[in-house]
Order: C-alpha cells, then sequence, then structure tokens
C-alpha cells in the first residue's frame, strides 16, 4: 500500500511566508554636507563618512554621480546612478539604449 504525501494548507504556507519575509524600511546615511541622504545599500558597513558629489533631489542623492566613503582610515569609491527607476534620473538600467 502506498502511503499518501499531505502538505500544509495553503492558508498556512501563506502565513508562515509572510512572517518570515519582514519588509524593512531602507536606511539612508547623511553625507558630509548634511543636505544630501544616501541608501545604506550603496556602501560598505560601518562607514565612518560618506560623501555624493551627484545631484540632490528632495533631500535624496539622485542621478549619476561619485560616491565616496570612509572606513577604517581608508577611502572606497563607486561610480553609480542612484534611484534608477525614476525615468527622469538619466540612469540607464539593461536592454541599451531604447
Amino acid at each position: 500500500m502506498q502511503r499518501m504525501r499531505t502538505f500544509p494548507s495553503l492558508p498556512l504556507l501563506i502565513a508562515t511566508a509572510a512572517v518570515g519575509c519582514a519588509v524593512q524600511e531602507p536606511v539612508y546615511v547623511s553625507d558630509v554636507t548634511g543636505e544630501c541622504r544616501v541608501s545604506a545599500r550603496y556602501f560598505p558597513a560601518d562607514v565612518e563618512t560618506v560623501e555624493w558629489t551627484g545631484e540632490c533631489r528632495n533631500g535624496f542623492a539622485y542621478g549619476n554621480g561619485k560616491l565616496y566613503w570612509t572606513r577604517d582610515g581608508r577611502t572606497g569609491w563607486r561610480n553609480i546612478c542612484l534611484r534608477p527607476e525614476w525615468p527622469e534620473s538619466g540612469c540607464l538600467t539593461g536592454g541599451g539604449p531604447r
């Protein structure tokens, strides 16, 4: 005789998944000017300072620029385009020119 496998009910499965996937609020750090906030996801943890060379819109880093940070007395940087989900930011995301 074959044993039949049982699976948890769909509502229980959805409730379990919802508890394990809590959405975290984004963390922003003010740059050295104090006028522009940058999402912490763009640089390593435990930085001492952050500097953004691009545009600020409504107090947030926006568009193309360089992001500098210092950590343990060393400086890191990257060219980056922030807010690519906003078409007017000028960031190109995938697919090349349209």
